[in-house]
């Protein structure tokens, strides 16, 4: 588990509105207060900052459990970026396997957060359906 630093602590006090932000991911992100009760923030999937990863074709090998009916397929590998980076000051919310990736690349952007689907971060509802989350993650 990493914690903040002082230096990434300082960093947040200068990003910009919430209504700034650019989320790069194919979906809406939620945000509620630390208790998960109450909607802060939803913040869509931008149009033209659209962030994934290509799948190498070696995942694509799939079959069917023949016990179970089940379809199975490789764990996926992930390779080069398809879309759009923002400018580089913009915050910028992106998946965990886009955010792993730019670690791995040794990504310089100061400003790069994932949604905190952790246990402790997500929100719920009554099924167990994932709904939001109670914060994001900083990456750097």
């Amino acid at each position: 588990m990493s914690e903040l630093r002082a230096s990434q602590n300082s960093n947040l006090h200068a990003l910009p509105p919430v209504s700034e932000w650019v989320n790069t991911t194919p979906h809406k992100v939620d945000i509620y207060d630390a208790n998960g009760t109450k909607l802060l923030y939803s913040i869509p999937a931008n149009p033209t900052y659209s962030i994934r990863l290509t799948e190498l074709p070696q995942c694509k090998l799939t079959m069917t459990c023949p016990n179970t009916g089940v379809r199975m397929r490789g764990a996926p590998e992930f390779g080069d970026f398809i879309g759009t980076f923002p400018p580089a000051d913009k915050p910028i919310i992106v998946s965990l396997p886009v955010a792993q990736h730019m670690r791995e690349l040794k990504n310089t952007r100061t400003n790069v957060f994932t949604p905190d689907s952790s246990p402790e971060g997500s929100v719920r509802d009554a099924s167990g359906a994932l709904i939001g989350v109670k914060g994001i993650c900083l990456w750097q």
